[in-house]
């Protein structure tokens, strides 16, 4: 008499480990629903902000027996809540509705340019990107203009030599920008006190699935 896997009871919760094998099945899958949801995002959008956000893996008094990464360039420093992590970094951008539109991670200490060059940028001609002081980098900025039709406006530093650095045009980029932040506080606040994984890809993966999920709850 055939029997029914207690594995595939209706209602059968699984467990931690049969999770995680199940999820890192469907990784590509889950790539693809993700890139989609980005792609409606970007089709709705022509305003834009980047920034990025600490993602550490384990508490600092548990640094020296973290298994899942190793190193100091893990050890990175949070300007906003003026405290230090280890962990990644999490570089995002982010739609005017909120909406995460691209994303991708570097080791903590990394500095946010870096990020800013992993990024693909592939916006609609006619976007507008903003950003905070930390991204002025003029060659990007006429990079972005000249091949893809994108205006990147950064905060100008003080001591900037464009000629859009003045108090006015400074305080518009800033009311802007100021949605990224509210973004990534929602997107940080779907995330548990600690992500359980036993290596470096599965904890990455997990956070893939957050950013899935931030999107997702647009349209419910």
């Amino acid at each position: 008499m055939h029997t029914t896997s207690p594995h595939r009871r209706p209602g059968h919760k699984l467990s931690r480990s049969q999770f995680n094998r199940r999820l890192h099945k469907l990784q590509d899958r889950l790539c693809e629903l993700l890139a989609l949801l980005s792609q409606w995002a970007k089709v709705e959008n022509t305003q834009f902000a980047i920034d990025s956000c600490p993602l550490p893996v384990c508490k600092n008094i548990r640094i020296s027996r973290c298994q899942l990464v190793q190193g100091e360039a893990f050890r990175g420093y949070s300007a906003s809540k003026r405290e230090y992590f280890y962990g990644y970094k999490v570089h995002l951008i982010t739609a005017a509705d909120g909406r995460i539109v691209e994303f991708d991670f570097t080791p903590g200490s990394w500095h946010d340019q870096i990020g800013f060059d992993l990024l693909n940028f592939e916006l609609a001609a006619n976007s507008v990107v903003y950003a905070d002081k930390a991204y002025n980098h003029y060659m990007q900025e006429d990079l972005l203009a000249q091949a893809a039709g994108i205006s990147f406006e950064p905060m100008r530093r003080i001591n900037s030599r464009q000629g859009d650095n003045d108090y006015c045009t400074n305080w518009l980029r800033k009311q802007a920008r100021r949605h990224v932040e509210t973004d990534i506080s929602q997107l940080v606040s779907h995330w548990p006190r600690r992500i359980h994984a036993v290596t470096a890809k599965g904890f990455l993966l997990k956070v893939v699935g957050f950013v899935m999920a931030h999107n997702i709850l647009f349209y419910f």
